[in-house]
């Protein structure tokens, strides 16, 4: 895994495996949360969160916020199971939470592995 960190635009980009000759798709889950998965596979090849600062804080009552994964109603249903298999399994929720309600969080504790992979 390997992952890189824009600082300037606080995007933190995570990726799986590499992409270079693979087929992929591109699901945007919501406005921060974009998913590419290899449409022949199912695997997982990159995760990218938008302004990831802001959705790692926690709210004044100390809990990470839910952010609704709108994207995910929008896909066909084959499609849809496939990325919440993909949500659902390392290495993907190592990185981000999924609820049954189709909300997620993204998981700070292991922001040492991220840091690390950029390192």
């Amino acid at each position: 895994m390997k992952a890189k960190y824009d600082r300037e635009g606080d995007i933190l980009s995570l990726f799986f495996k590499d992409v270079k000759g693979q087929r992929n798709t591109g699901v945007e889950l919501n406005d921060n949360i974009v998913l590419y998965f290899n449409p022949d596979t199912g695997e997982a090849l990159c995760l990218i969160i938008i302004d990831y600062s802001k959705m790692i804080a926690r709210t004044d009552g100390g809990e990470r916020e839910a952010f609704p994964l709108a994207g995910l109603s929008k896909l066909p249903l084959e499609v849809r199971a496939t990325v919440l298999r993909i949500l659902r399994s390392a290495p993907v929720n190592e990185f981000l939470a999924v609820e049954e309600a189709y909300s997620s969080y993204v998981r700070h504790p292991l922001l040492q592995k991220v840091q690390a992979a950029i390192s």
